[in-house]
């Protein structure tokens, strides 16, 4: 091998280290980020979950799309225009965090369906898989 390869070589592996360096520091950034999301995404959901104990036009909303979220069948979100502000902002909050699991924090199916348990409304929650057609 010749003094320039080995210089290039040196060039180009000095080149993938700060590359490395650099994504790695942005994948933490966006771990911290996420994780940020956690708590305030656990306080909009007890609040969504507070509203569907009142089974109001807005409660049928909510359940829809947080069925959604939890199982995957399709929901229109316009249901969302049909939110107070307040609630479809605590929604946003929510669709922000779900899904990130970190042994920091985690906001995903088990942190939805405990918030439900935890009201007494998980029987409720769960009849929406009659309204969608079937079970899972």
């Amino acid at each position: 091998m010749s003094h320039y390869d080995e210089l290039r070589d040196e060039q180009q592996a000095a080149e993938d280290a700060a590359f490395m360096r650099v994504t790695l520091a942005e994948m933490a950034e966006k771990q911290r980020e996420r994780l940020a999301l956690v708590a305030p995404a656990q306080e909009a959901l007890r609040r969504l979950v507070n509203v569907c104990a009142h089974r109001s036009g807005q409660a049928y909303k909510l359940r829809a799309l947080l069925w959604s979220l939890y199982n995957g069948r399709p929901t229109s979100l316009i249901e969302c225009l049909g939110l107070d502000w307040g609630l479809r902002k605590d929604f946003c909050a929510v669709l922000l965090a779900f899904g990130f699991e970190h042994a920091a924090g985690s906001f995903f199916y088990r942190e939805l369906k405990a918030a439900f348990l935890a009201a007494g409304l998980r029987e409720w929650f769960e009849e929406e898989r009659e309204i969608e057609g079937g079970a899972d």
